[in-house]
């Protein structure tokens, strides 16, 4: 991908594909490259439509997993937590993706009841 792309990003018909890409680099454990674009496309996307827009709260739920992945517990816990609450006020409680975020931040709420100090290092996508 080139700026180009990511510039392009803001052009609606474009986002459900290069959503698509970032799961697809996450499924193929591309994580690195996965994060890499997700902050690229949060950064664009949020100026041009908004960080409460659905298509950036998926990015978000994207960057929470990969920080995840990535070994970035603390920061991950973080924007987990920061998801489920944009989540539920900009898509209601009911909707699939806060329902999918809820479940994302699951396994760091179990540990945190559970009186443990070190966070689960994965989480489901």
């Amino acid at each position: 991908m080139t700026a180009g792309h990511l510039h392009a990003a803001v052009r609606p018909e474009l986002r459900p594909r290069l959503l698509q890409v970032v799961e697809y680099l996450m499924a193929s454990e591309q994580h690195r490259d996965a994060h890499t674009l997700i902050v690229s496309l949060r950064r664009t996307w949020s100026e041009a439509i908004g960080a409460d827009h659905p298509d950036c709260l998926r990015l978000a739920s994207a960057l929470a997993v990969m920080l995840n992945y990535l070994g970035a517990n603390e920061e991950a816990y973080g924007v987990h937590q920061d998801n489920v609450l944009r989540h539920r006020r900009v898509l209601g409680p009911n909707h699939p993706d806060t329902i999918a975020s809820e479940y994302n931040m699951g396994p760091f709420t179990v540990a945190a009841t559970r009186g443990r100090s070190k966070l689960p290092s994965r989480v489901a996508r």
